[in-house]
């Protein structure tokens, strides 16, 4: 049997193969297509195999041109603003030894924005227009060949004899959040400032090819060149003169600083704002900034004294850096000896249960920044690449329990108000800011590429193998382990948790030192019979995944009576067997238990300590859709909603008219929770035709998941009852019911303020309206339309909105259409610059188009600590419109047929409670091409005024419009 990279001779009953072999210029076309094959499916083989050369020190020699100051080449003369440029030379001193240098650059990843972002998640990578570092290496000495890798990686051949390595670099910093680039006037370089040695990462049997970060001693001479205009900028730096994995430097506007010493550590915050004068632990509710330096320097202290009691040694002169600036991804994040404080931390509704989720990040973050540089100068550097958050994790659950904080996600705080749309959208999509700080299981995801100790390897983060050790473990091993690795960093972890646990773990290290394996569980059988005093029960868990895994499953039951039981597998399918690779990928593990009384309740994984993913064939569903016997329901609002047509209410004459202008609905949902395959629908309304409607109706969603809450496709039956408004242009009321039939294909993921992808929607709607008193001209008509919707996005908050609707009517039975029948040309379902009572026709087409682009971003408007404006954009926004006349179709597009408008807006994109996005638009919309029109028997729009007795009905048509959004119209 061939072996990976080796190919089988050909031999002579090969066929054409064989013959064609013999000649050599086929021979030679055949050996570069095998070396293009072999390059290609087999990326960097070589380099997998070839001995890394170690690097002892690395020294920088750099300037440091911040925005607003001259720099040589740069465009202009002048760095602008948001950007930065670093010019240097970097030495790499190296180890005794043969191999090749690899160089790892964060400054450069990723090169591309990550693909299936929702507009949430893209705040942590870009701001604006996505932008990545621009580097410029030059060799000046110790090289003997130089390639980019096409991986923010370098590979060095070294010179024989040389003992260092010495290249001039030139950085463009670009504009996007930190951890490497600039917003709002502040920069940082974690790991950006010079190429960083590596290693070939070591791991698991499933680990693919990587590279980790290999610690060196660091020597940074940095100097910073003025700005033109304004005082100098404040510099940071972190890693200078100690063994680390990268040196961090951060450069800006002037910090705030709070300097503090714990346990022989210094401790030194850069706060963006001034610490108020109500003070941890005494803050105000309503204070506008939370104490941040007061808030850190708690955790600060904690963490070290929970540390020194685990065994951590505190060695005088250490030294930790908090920096706040926008960083986007989590409340924080750990480098050696630094913290990046996101400016948005803490920037929630101020009730403590919230507020504690950014504490434990920032406990996090604190910790790992300490334990770092302490990991880095010791362990082996695949080791290293985990070490540190794996150690910082039992101190942090420490922590929690000093500050009495149970050990709850977003789930648990807010599972009695699911019924609300932003909390249902928050913890079943997942679409919030800081989302890994809240849920447990979205804890893996893009956020790698952020981290560079993380971005060029496969190795999980210790956070995640913290987490499994966990399960495993009895507490004292655990502790055990933990203690002799926070002494001696060095040592093996394998051997040291097995011999704390007193049993081998090479299986568990084989199993987590690679890539999140995907895998599914479920439960696929739970029955019950009643025996003597009681009842006995038999509940089946399944297990699928694309490659073998042991770990540990909880079982949650619940009788009725409230008795409640906690059941464990340890996850392995075949006892018999000694290594993970023999482990079965799927199997099933059937509980048996007895109780007093029925079971009410059986969950799987109730704490959400497994990562699932959906195996095929069932693609398309939520990962932990059958986790639950039985299935829970789900009943919420999805939305209520108040759309006034402010200038037809204000000139209106008569209550029935400005009641007419107002529109009102309020939706609800139901399913069963976690359950995309079908949902049920109710409603309750008013609008111009309408004094109160209300309908039900369900949803069959197929296709693809677009997030975790939603499938593309579906087709929906609804019915509507509407008692209708006999007071306006129709002069009887009557009742109507109207039955629908919609299919749609949405593949927007993100529904609040979409930026790409597009939607197809065709409906048929069969109508009564029947007459409740003599004479009882009943009336009967069947309405179809199709629309399309297409966004293209020029970068992140500019988008093209375009929208092609066409929709008409046809009386049946030979009845007269009605007003209320017609397809309505203005309001919000037509052009929003006209009034909805002024444009009538049997068919329409109409085509909307807008441009959305951001003004001004990486905000912090605290609205009460209710919510949190990010961004202001505009619109400009335009349509046209053809309908047809009242009494027939052959005059649409035709010469009177059009209608226009055009307007602008603007919008903000804000944060419920600092943790749900929301739009609100305001748009002003002015009509073109008014004109009047014959449409049953009436002139509009003088007709209108007639109604409400007014002669002059200019009064009633505002030259201009303006309407209020919460969601994107398309």
């Amino acid at each position: 049997m061939p072996t990976a990279g080796t190919f089988r001779s050909a031999t002579a009953d090969a066929g054409p193969w064989s013959r064609a072999a013999r000649r050599p210029g086929v021979r030679l076309l055949l050996a570069v297509l095998v070396a293009v094959l072999c390059s290609r499916f087999v990326p960097d083989a070589h380099a997998a195999a070839a001995v890394d050369r170690r690097v002892d020190e690395v020294v920088v020699a750099a300037t440091v041109f911040p925005a607003g100051a001259v720099a040589p080449g740069a465009d202009g003369g002048r760095v602008p603003r948001n950007h930065g440029i670093v010019r240097g030379t970097v030495t790499y001193r190296l180890a005794p030894g043969d191999g090749v240098l690899v160089l790892a650059d964060p400054a450069r990843i990723p090169e591309a924005l990550p693909a299936g972002l929702d507009p949430v998640a893209e705040r942590a990578f870009a701001d604006g227009l996505y932008e990545t570092g621009h580097r410029t290496l030059r060799p000046l000495e110790g090289v003997a060949g130089m390639r980019d890798r096409g991986d923010g990686t370098y590979e060095i051949r070294i010179a024989p004899g040389a003992d260092q390595v010495r290249l001039a670099f030139v950085l463009e910093v670009p504009r996007r959040p930190w951890p490497n680039g600039c917003v709002r006037g502040r920069c940082m370089l974690a790991g950006g400032l010079a190429p960083l040695p590596t290693v070939v990462a070591r791991g698991g049997p499933f680990l693919p090819y990587g590279r980790v970060l290999a610690p060196a001693t660091w020597h940074l001479d940095l100097t910073v060149a003025p700005p033109r205009r304004g005082p100098p900028p404040s510099v940071v730096i972190a890693g200078d003169g100690r063994r680390v994995a990268y040196p961090v430097v951060a450069w800006g506007r002037s910090w705030h600083v709070t300097r503090t010493v714990v346990r022989g550590v210094e401790v030194e915050i850069h706060a963006v704002h001034r610490r108020p004068s109500a003070r941890t632990p005494d803050e105000w509710a309503l204070s506008p900034h939370r104490d941040v330096a007061g808030r850190v320097d708690a955790i600060a202290r904690e963490s070290l004294e929970i540390a020194g009691a685990l065994g951590w040694p505190h060695a005088p002169g250490r030294r930790l850096v908090v920096v706040q600036g926008p960083y986007r991804q989590a409340p924080a994040a750990a480098h050696p000896g630094l913290v990046a404080l996101s400016d948005e931390a803490w920037e929630v509704v101020t009730l403590e249960r919230f507020l504690r989720f950014h504490d434990l990040a920032v406990a996090r973050a604190v910790t790992r920044a300490l334990l770092e540089p302490w990991v880095d100068a010791r362990a082996d550097p695949s080791t290293a690449a985990y070490l540190a958050g794996l150690l910082a994790e039992p101190i942090v659950a420490v922590w929690q329990q000093a500050r009495a904080h149970p050990d709850e996600y977003a789930r648990d705080v807010l599972r009695r108000l699911t019924f609300m749309p932003v909390v249902d959208r928050f913890l079943q999509a997942g679409q919030a800011s800081f989302a890994s700080s809240y849920f447990r299981d979205l804890a893996h995801g893009d956020g790698r590429l952020l981290s560079p100790r993380e971005a060029f390897h496969a190795l999980p983060d210790g956070r995640f193998l913290a987490g499994k050790l966990a399960d495993l473990l009895p507490a004292a091993a655990l502790t055990d382990g933990i203690r002799r690795l926070l002494a001696d960093p060095g040592r093996d972890v394998v051997a040291t948790f097995g011999r704390a646990y007193g049993r081998r773990l090479d299986w568990f290290f084989d199993t987590w030192l690679g890539p999140p394996p995907r895998i599914d569980y479920g439960i696929v059988e739970a029955r019950s019979e009643r025996v003597p005093g009681g009842y006995r029960h038999r509940i089946v868990v399944e297990k699928r995944g694309v490659r073998p895994v042991v770990e540990p499953v909880q079982l949650y039951v619940r009788t009725r009576g409230r008795e409640e039981r906690f059941l464990v597998w340890n996850g392995q399918v075949d006892p018999s067997a000694h290594r993970i690779v023999d482990e079965p990928r799927r199997g099933r593990h059937v509980f048996e238990f007895d109780t007093r009384e029925r079971l009410a309740v059986v969950r799987l994984d109730p704490r959400y300590r497994t990562v699932e993913t959906p195996m095929p064939p069932k693609y398309n569903v939520h990962p932990r859709w059958n986790n639950r016997v039985p299935p829970a329901p789900r009943f919420l609002y999805t939305g209520a909603g108040l759309f006034v047509s402010g200038a037809e209410f204000a000139t209106a004459r008569t209550a029935a008219a400005r009641w007419s202008a107002i529109d009102g609905f309020a939706f609800f949902e139901a399913s069963r929770r976690n359950d995309l395959a079908a949902t049920g629908h109710l409603q309750v309304f008013h609008d111009r035709e309408t004094w109160v409607g209300g309908g039900f109706g369900a949803n069959l969603w197929g296709g693809p998941m677009v997030n975790r809450r939603r499938r593309q496709r579906r087709i929906g039956f609804f019915q509507t009852v509407e008692w209708l408004n006999g007071q306006m242009l129709d002069p009887r009321g009557g009742v109507r019911l109207v039955e629908t039939i919609r299919l749609a294909d949405d593949d927007r993921g993100f529904f609040m303020w979409p930026e790409r992808g597009r939607r197809f929607e065709a409906f048929v709607s069969a109508r009564q309206t029947l007459r409740t008193v003599p004479p009882r001209d009943h009336r009967f008509d069947l309405a179809f339309g199709a629309s399309w919707t297409q966004l293209v996005r020029a970068a992140v908050g500019h988008v093209f909105a375009f929208k092609l609707d066409a929709r008409a009517m046809v009386p049946l039975a030979g009845t007269e259409p009605e007003f209320r029948g017609l397809v309505r040309g203005g309001g919000g379902a037509g052009l929003r610059a006209f009034t909805g009572n002024e444009i009538f026709g049997r068919a329409g087409v109409f085509v909307d188009a807008e441009y959305r682009h951001a003004l001004v971003r990486s905000l912090h408007v605290d609205l009460a600590h209710l919510a949190y404006v990010r961004e202001i954009g505009g619109v400009l926004l335009g349509g046209v419109a053809s309908l047809s006349s009242c009494e027939g179709y052959a005059d649409l597009f035709g010469r009177n047929s059009w209608f226009a408008q055009v307007g602008y807006g603007l919008y903000a994109k804000a944060y419920l409670l600092g943790l749900t996005p929301q739009l609100v638009r305001v748009e002003v919309a002015v009509p073109l091409l008014r004109h009047g029109r014959r449409c049953l028997g009436q002139t509009l729009p003088d007709y209108i005024g007639a109604v409400q007795g007014i002669d002059d009905v200019g009064r009633l048509l505002p030259p201009i419009a303006i309407n209020l959004h919460f969601v994107q119209p398309f």
